[in-house]
């Protein structure tokens, strides 16, 4: 594609030459996007966008920490600030480092209110991922009442603390899978 056209097909989907730069998308990715974009009937050059990011991501253990940078840039750069929180959430799902969990934590609250949620649950999982379960974590978590947390405790409680989560678990879901456990 010469640079008309590459320019054309970046605006097309709302990138700009960044995400080539940070090696986020690649010139063969975006054609196919393109070619998708034009013979689909999804028309929302966010979601092509969002794709971008998940393929990125899908095949990274971890990033480094100028991969994150760049990452989060990208996403905080995007005028859709449902995809940008989207895309830092499914940062997430990788190995963190200390300093880029609390990173990512700073950015996710800059994109508003409705990230309290998602902060407190990543801050519980991660804490549940790398401490012993104590009681007093295992209350913590459990007052919080999340349904992702809980059902990461069901995989880590003791008996007596799946006997709770078998009773008051937030969900049927989560009684349920609490009671098997216990069997």
């Amino acid at each position: 594609m010469n640079d008309q056209e590459l320019s054309d097909y970046l605006s097309m989907l709302g990138y700009n030459m960044k995400w080539l730069e940070n090696g986020l998308l690649t010139k063969e990715l975006l054609s196919a996007q393109v070619h998708t974009f034009q013979h689909a009937e999804d028309k929302n050059p966010e979601h092509y966008r969002y794709a971008c990011f998940r393929n990125y991501l899908a095949d990274k253990e971890r990033l480094t920490d100028e991969e994150l940078a760049r990452y989060i840039g990208l996403a905080m750069a995007d005028e859709d600030r449902a995809i940008a929180g989207a895309a830092l959430v499914d940062v997430f799902k990788t190995q963190l480092t200390h300093t880029q969990f609390h990173t990512l934590i700073t950015q996710l609250e800059a994109l508003g209110t409705w990230t309290s949620t998602v902060i407190a649950r990543q801050i519980l999982l991660r804490r549940l991922s790398q401490e012993v379960l104590t009681e007093a974590l295992f209350e913590e978590c459990f007052a919080q009442g999340d349904n992702v947390v809980q059902e990461y405790l069901i995989h880590v409680a003791n008996r007596e603390q799946l006997h709770i989560l078998a009773s008051k678990g937030r969900t049927k879901r989560i009684r349920s899978m609490a009671l098997e456990r216990l069997n």
